[in-house]
């Protein structure tokens, strides 16, 4: 009997379009040739999975094209150790029965087969065994079973994996299979993981590498559904003082303990981008543990109505996903600043050129404290080291109904360094926002010097 790395090598040149082929062999064929002992079984729950071929069923001959080594060696999983039984998602598992072999040849409590089978059998044993398979949170789906050959338990059988008809992995059964202990067959499991390029159903299917005179073929076959994992959350959304306040959590299930990014969109416009890392205490009896929540708040620009959306960013296999929309009315007129202004024409400098003061009272009525004002002279803003831009002298006299406290200004224009040539001049108070709202421009006047 050839050596394990001699078999390696015969089953490397099997193509792509060689294992296609094989999976093609039909149910007839399959029905027209006895099987062997109850052993031979493909355990596929699928009712879309192919029988296994059975002994002298026509294969692939050795006239098949052979494939390259790179197409044999693409995305070989690996594994340590193979998921426990409750993780199995067949319950139909062929093993050798007691009529199994031993590790070199049958014994005599075999079963004897139908006079069909010993001529197959005379002509060799094809590899046989069993697939399980199931999708996780990753969109990996991972497969776990085992194969041999009984025409020599001492070489491990190549495992050839196709996923919807393409070669995706190979992989020698060498792992120890804790169901087949009892058979004298340790270490002829299989355990592994291949990537699924989309969400939706998908079918693996395991092709053994023949030992000795028999033929190479479909073992099994599984059908798997992979999950799309997308982002979800909830949301709520609330106006208080005119602003926009947004609170809520959302999370990924391919990684329910990471922190999600997501995007705060204001009517389509996105406003903010930031990670939902806030403690989340209420998803804790819900087994979802980490960090998740969120809150924000702003205010908007323009009054009426708005419609906020949050879209999560996806960590997994999935793509990014709206958590939630909602529509709310705001009213930031009532939030903005206002003020009054007024006009004194003096020369308080003996210079002989006029000047004015500009004088009056500026408020927010989100705050109690003292507002910044500034003003425009003939379109442009005024420079900035006046003195007197806070309004917070006591003008209380000039306040009107409602406003109380010390919201006065007092601005001198064309003191030395600032004088105004003579003419036509404009002059506009603009009062600086507080809290919600925006900065208004309130007043304007037009004076000559």
């Amino acid at each position: 009997m050839s050596t394990i790395s001699a078999r390696v090598r015969r089953a490397m040149t099997l193509t792509a379009a060689g294992l296609l082929a094989a999976a093609s062999i039909s149910t007839a064929a399959h029905a027209e040739t006895a099987g062997p002992s109850s052993a031979a079984a493909d355990g596929s729950t699928s009712s879309a999975a192919p029988s296994t071929p059975a002994p002298g069923t026509a294969s692939p001959t050795s006239a098949s094209p052979a494939p390259t080594s790179a197409t044999a060696t693409t995305a070989t999983p690996t594994a340590e150790a193979s998921p426990s039984t409750s993780t199995a998602t067949s319950s139909s598992k062929p093993a050798p029965s007691t009529s199994a072999p031993n590790s070199q040849a049958p014994t005599s409590s075999a079963a004897a087969p139908t006079s069909e089978a010993k001529a197959t059998s005379a002509a060799g044993n094809n590899p046989e065994g069993y697939l399980g398979a199931w999708s996780a949170n990753d969109g990996l789906i991972y497969f776990t079973g085992y194969a041999f050959d009984r025409d020599d338990f001492s070489q491990k059988v190549t495992t050839f994996y196709t996923l919807d008809g393409t070669v995706v992995a190979y992989q020698i059964a060498q792992l120890r299979s804790q169901e087949l202990d009892p058979y004298g067959l340790p270490s002829v499991g299989v355990f592994g993981a291949v990537q699924a390029p989309t969400a939706g159903q998908h079918q693996i299917c395991m092709f053994g590498g023949n030992i000795g005179p028999g033929q190479s073929g479909i073992i099994s076959c599984f059908n798997v559904y992979v999950a799309q994992k997308d982002p979800r959350g909830d949301i709520m959304v609330d106006t208080p003082e005119n602003q926009i306040r947004i609170n809520g959590w959302l999370l990924d299930d391919s990684n329910p303990q990471q922190s999600l990014g997501l995007w705060i969109f204001d009517n389509g416009r996105p406003i903010a981008y930031f990670v939902s890392n806030a403690a989340s205490p209420y998803l804790y009896p819900y087994g979802v543990f980490g960090n998740h929540a969120f809150g924000y708040m702003y205010s908007p620009s323009t009054s009426g109505s708005h419609q906020i959306c949050v879209l999560g960013a996806n960590i997994g296999f999935g793509q990014n996903a709206w958590i939630e929309c909602a529509d709310v009315t705001v009213d930031t007129a009532a939030s903005d600043p206002w003020g009054v202004m007024y006009l004194s024409a003096e020369d308080p400098d003996s210079n002989g050129l006029t000047d004015f003061f500009v004088y009056g009272v500026a408020w927010d009525p989100n705050v109690t404290w003292p507002v910044r004002v500034g003003l425009f002279l003939d379109g442009q803003l005024m420079p900035i080291d006046y003195p007197d831009w806070i309004a917070d002298l006591d003008y209380s006299d000039l306040n009107p109904p409602g406003i109380t406290g010390k919201h006065g200004y007092d601005l001198w224009i064309g003191e030395e360094g600032y004088e105004l040539a003579a003419g036509n001049h404009e002059v506009c108070l603009y009062v600086y926002n507080q809290g919600p709202g925006t900065g208004q421009l309130v007043q304007c006047e037009y004076f000559t010097v």
